[in-house]
């Protein structure tokens, strides 16, 4: 498990242009989020045979410096089933196993773009370990 927690924000900040001033003390830094918690779990059931997860949530973030477009937190769960014979290994894994509708970026100079996060992808792969 490991947690991060930051006050990502702007010191005594001014922009200063011809037309007027740009106040941006105490915003939130564009894209930083408050704080992003991860956590995981490995399970042997048998020497062969293993289930992991592993979980994710990031809190909301802004997405420009005056603060004025945010996108919500989101937390992922990701999962995995492996089975192992000899060099023979089975896996089965899912990121984003509960299909959490989430975006992960953004940028108000296209018009208040958001990127949608990954979709649930569920991945077979087989592989073969020499020793």
């Amino acid at each position: 498990m490991n947690a991060s927690f930051h006050r990502n924000r702007f010191g005594d900040f001014v922009i200063q242009f011809a037309g007027g001033d740009t106040v941006l003390t105490c915003n939130r830094l564009p894209i930083a989020p408050d704080v992003v918690l991860n956590g995981g779990a490995n399970f042997s059931f048998t020497k062969n045979l293993d289930v992991t997860f592993d979980a994710m949530h990031v809190g909301a973030v802004q997405v420009d410096q005056g603060n004025t477009f945010e996108l919500s937190s989101y937390t992922l769960v990701d999962a995995a089933v492996s089975w192992r014979r000899g060099p023979l290994c089975l896996r089965l894994s899912a990121h984003d196993f509960v299909n959490e509708e989430y975006f992960w970026n953004g940028d108000v100079f296209r018009g208040q773009f958001a990127g949608i996060g990954r979709p649930r992808q569920v991945m077979p792969t087989v592989s073969f370990i020499g020793r």
